[in-house]
């Protein structure tokens, strides 16, 4: 882990800290690394791209450095997943995003708070990451805002093991009885269905909802997106 230089050269001490974070996972001392330099890393996030397009972001992170207690920096922890998942977005996209934020100042502030609201509420480091990859469809005009506030709140909702198979599915379940489809119908990402032949009258499916066809399809042109592919 970073320490500060003899200097006391804060911003080269919080760049070490990030590019430290940028390699080691959630389960690998993200939080410890937090406790111990958690004001460093907060002061770093809020000279970031993504902070300054959204200022709300930026309120959030200052009243945190102010608390410096647990809860501060584990949510601190989280916008530092989500804007890691949106940092090799290409520039094009950035001016493109940039662009449409300044062309409609209320989306722009209606976006930031739904960022920040769900990221709060969020319970697993993991999730943020997927947000960015749906923000990403957002930002290149693959989701409009409602969609984007949607499906955000359909992550929050839904167990995390629960999404990660979901998210890997290369097509839309159909007449499925699989336990985390019937798991994800609470968040609205599936269905319940019931069976329409008469070998089937009685039975009970579940089937990607709209929405989770929807936040399935905005998740791999986000990943898309976020490994700068055609």
């Amino acid at each position: 882990m970073a320490k500060p230089n003899n200097n006391g050269n804060r911003d080269d001490t919080s760049r070490d800290i990030l590019s430290d974070l940028g390699k080691t996972s959630a389960e690998e001392h993200l939080l410890e690394a937090l406790l111990e330099n958690g004001e460093v890393l907060i002061d770093q996030l809020v000279k970031s791209d993504v902070i300054k397009d959204f200022p709300v972001l930026g309120t959030a992170l200052k009243i945190c450095k102010v608390g410096s207690n647990l809860r501060d920096y584990i949510f601190a922890a989280k916008i530092h997943k989500f804007i890691t998942g949106l940092s090799s977005v290409s520039p094009n996209l950035k001016a493109k995003f940039k662009k449409k934020i300044v062309d409609n100042p209320e989306e722009k502030k209606r976006v930031g708070e739904i960022v920040l609201l769900t990221i709060d509420k969020i319970s697993d480091l993991e999730k943020p990451e997927i947000i960015a990859k749906i923000f990403l469809a957002y930002m290149d005009g693959h989701l409009t805002s409602d969609e984007l506030r949607r499906i955000v709140e359909a992550i929050d909702l839904a167990f995390i093991d629960d999404l990660k198979i979901f998210l890997r599915t290369s097509r839309p379940s159909e007449k499925s009885k699989e336990a985390y489809m019937r798991y994800l119908t609470r968040s609205g990402l599936t269905e319940i269905v019931a069976g329409k032949t008469f070998d089937e009258i009685g039975e009970i499916y579940f089937e990607f909802s709209k929405l989770g066809k929807k936040f399935l399809n905005a998740y791999h042109h986000g990943n898309k997106l976020a490994s700068n592919k055609p």
